[in-house]
């Protein structure tokens, strides 16, 4: 059984990964990074994620690609790359 808060689901490392991966993504892909995750949350709606967890999840991904656009602001695409 997977608890949340111990097992990388809806704790502070599945807060990291989202964070970490909508970065990568967003240097990577611009917007079509986010257009991904935007999807990926909407198909944990309709596999039933209950909304605290999108709401979550979402936070995430946005602390993310502001981590993004801070790097962008100080390094140059050749750099990022």
């Amino acid at each position: 059984k997977i608890t949340p808060g111990t097992s990388g689901w809806n704790d502070e490392g599945d807060a990291f990964r989202h964070a970490f991966v909508s970065s990568v993504y967003n240097l990577k892909y611009n917007k079509i990074g986010d257009a991904f995750w935007n999807f990926h949350e909407i198909q944990g709606n309709i596999h039933g994620q209950p909304s605290y967890e999108e709401n979550m999840d979402r936070w995430n991904n946005f602390e993310g690609r502001k981590i993004a656009e801070n790097i962008k602001k100080e390094y140059s695409p050749k750099e990022i790359k």
